[in-house]
C-alpha cells in the first residue's frame, strides 16, 4: 500500500495531522503539496507502492521520544532531565541589540540566534514562519537569508502552518538550514534524523529551535477574530500581528488605510 494512502487513512481523515509539513518535504517524487484551505496534505501526481517515507516520517502517526532522543542526542534524559528533555543546562535571556529585543514577542531570542548563525557562517538560510503576501492575514513558511528576513518574520503567530515543507527549497544548492518549528515540526524533523531519509535534508538542517506550543488554530480561527473580533473586512487587511505593539503585545489588524484595529479587551 503506498505510504500516502495509509497517511491518509490512519493520519489525515482521523484528525490527527498537523499541518506541520514534514510529508511534502520527505516525498521523494515531489508529489505532496500542502493544501492552504484544508490545511492539509494532498497528493499531487504520482506515489510509489513501495515509498513510506511521508507516512514514516510523520508526527501526527506516533512519536517514539526514547528512539528520537537516542538518534539526536545519543542517549536518553537522565532522572533530573525527565520534565524538560535532554538538555546541557537551562538559561534565561534576551536579545543583546535593542533592535532586536523590540522586534520578538518576548525578548527576541530566537531572532538573535539565527541573525548570530547567519553572520558567523553556520547557516546560509533559516525557515521561519511568515505571513503570506497576497492573504496577509495567513501564515506561511519562509526562508531567511539575513537579518532584515529574520527581523521581517519575527513574533508569534498563533496558527497552523507546513513549516517543514520549506525545508527542501531552504537546502538548495547545498545550503545549510536552521530550523525554527513547534513541536509537531521539531518532531518530523527528528523522525528524518532517525531514519537517515531524506539523506539531503538530515545533512542540511545543522539546528532546530523548538518553541512551546500553546494554541495552534486554523485559518478560520484568524479570519472570524478579523470579521467578527475587529469588525474589518478580509480585503481591507494590509497587516495582521498576533501579539503586535509593546509587550505583551495584542492581537491587531493594519488597515489599508492605515489604521490599526483591535478586539475590544
Amino acid at each position: 500500500m503506498p505510504g500516502f494512502v495509509k497517511l491518509l487513512n490512519e493520519v489525515i481523515r482521523t484528525g490527527l495531522c498537523t499541518n506541520c509539513g514534514t510529508c511534502a518535504a520527505a516525498c521523494p517524487r515531489r508529489s505532496i503539496v500542502m493544501d492552504y484551505e484544508t490545511e492539509e496534505p494532498r497528493l499531487d501526481g504520482d506515489c510509489g507502492v513501495r515509498c513510506q517515507l511521508c507516512y514514516e516520517v510523520c508526527p501526527g502517526r506516533d512519536i517514539d521520544l526514547p528512539a528520537l532522543c537516542q538518534a539526536a542526542f545519543g542517549r536518553g534524559p537522565r532522572e533530573e532531565e525527565q520534565k524538560l528533555g535532554v538538555n546541557r543546562r537551562v538559561v534565561k535571556g534576551h536579545a543583546a541589540q535593542p533592535e532586536v529585543w523590540a522586534a520578538g514577542t518576548g525578548g527576541g531570542v530566537v531572532s538573535a540566534l539565527l541573525i548570530y548563525a547567519l553572520d558567523e557562517g553556520l547557516i546560509d538560510a533559516a525557515v521561519v514562519t511568515g505571513m503570506k503576501t497576497d492573504q496577509p492575514w495567513r501564515v506561511t513558511p519562509l526562508v531567511a537569508t539575513d537579518r532584515q528576513a529574520v527581523l521581517a518574520n519575527a513574533r508569534s503567530k498563533y496558527a497552523t502552518s507546513p513549516t517543514n515543507a520549506a525545508l527542501p527549497e531552504a537546502a538548495k544548492g547545498g545550503r545549510r538550514v536552521g530550523l525554527v518549528g513547534l513541536p509537531c515540526q521539531i518532531h518530523g524533523w527528528r523522525k528524518i534524523q532517525s531514519l537517515d531519509r531524506p539523506r539531503k535534508l538530515k545533512t542540511a538542517v545543522k539546528f532546530g529551535i523548538g518553541l512551546f506550543c500553546g494554541v495552534d488554530s486554523p485559518h478560520i480561527g484568524t479570519e472570524h477574530m478579523i470579521v467578527e473580533g475587529c469588525d474589518v473586512p478580509l480585503d481591507q487587511v494590509a497587516k495582521l500581528e498576533f501579539r503586535g505593539g509593546p509587550y505583551p503585545g495584542r492581537f491587531q489588524v493594519t488597515l489599508k488605510d492605515g489604521r490599526v484595529v483591535a478586539p475590544p479587551r
